[in-house]
């Protein structure tokens, strides 16, 4: 799904603890622990879960994909497992699986990383490393207008999430060997976004990270109204139902051009 026209509400979104297949939303509580993503168009499915420790620390993200095209179906998934030392309120590292398999079947690990977190003095991640596949590693850059992240000492690929108050309006990714991969722009609505309002202590530290590994958005305060994918031409808007205290529920997703709805969200909480 990621690419697909729901990968453009990449900014809030994304089979854990408790898995809720249902289109009901449960309104209770304020942890996301998942999102049901359905991509009417492409007719793709994600469920995405978060798994979250006593202090409100992300601890797991599973992101499972659906394609019902395929015959027979496919699923995949990616599991990110963090893991905290001592008494420190950042991950020192995570286990990254990435699984393949039919619905019908049991999925496989096809890929294991070991990752290690390295942090600034504000406690803002600077380096992803990783002794799998040549010993790569993600260098990330602050600065008050954009994060930039690349990937040494290959150099090969670029992310870039351009920032304005206090929301990521801009994500764009490139490398040597495709060019532009994809470029998204985003107009902040006035909703909530449940992911840094759980706990912004999570986008400050580790915020680009999972943006870029799964598509999450902790760092924005608000969700998008808008989204605009330049390199696929899609034009989406948003809309909202949310419960008494401002979260979102259920989103839908039109495109801008035909004013047809093709796609929605449903949040599940605890």
């Amino acid at each position: 799904m990621k690419k697909g026209i729901l990968s453009l509400c990449i900014l809030i979104f994304f089979f854990a603890c408790k898995k809720n297949d249902s289109n009901t939303p449960a309104s209770t509580g304020t942890l996301v622990t998942s999102i049901r993503s359905s991509d009417y168009t492409q007719q793709q499915l994600s469920i995405d879960s978060f798994v979250y420790d006593d202090h409100k620390n992300i601890i797991r993200i599973i992101v499972w994909d659906i394609d019902t095209l395929q015959v027979p179906v496919i699923s995949d998934s990616t599991v990110l497992k963090f893991t905290y030392t001592g008494s420190g309120a950042n991950p020192s590292s995570y286990l990254k699986n990435y699984y393949y398999g039919s619905t019908s079947g049991t999925p496989i690990i096809s890929d294991t990383e070991n990752h290690t977190l390295t942090y600034d003095n504000q406690g803002r991640v600077i380096f992803d490393t990783t002794s799998d596949n040549g010993g790569r590693a993600r260098r990330f850059k602050y600065t008050s207008s954009y994060i930039a992240v690349n990937q040494v000492p290959y150099k090969d690929t670029y992310d870039t999430l351009f920032l304005n108050n206090g929301n990521v309006t801009a994500y764009s990714a490139y490398s040597d060997q495709y060019g532009i991969d994809f470029a998204n722009v985003y107009t902040p609505a006035g909703t909530q976004n449940p992911f840094y309002n759980v706990n912004s202590a999570i986008g400050a530290a580790i915020g680009p990270l999972v943006f870029i590994e799964a598509y999450v958005d902790f760092i924005s305060k608000n969700s998008p109204a808008t989204s605009k994918d330049d390199f696929n031409g899609i034009n989406l808007e948003y809309s909202y139902t949310t419960n008494s205290a401002g979260l979102p529920l259920k989103v839908l997703a039109k495109d801008r051009g035909t004013g047809i709805v093709v796609g929605s969200l449903v949040y599940n909480y605890q």
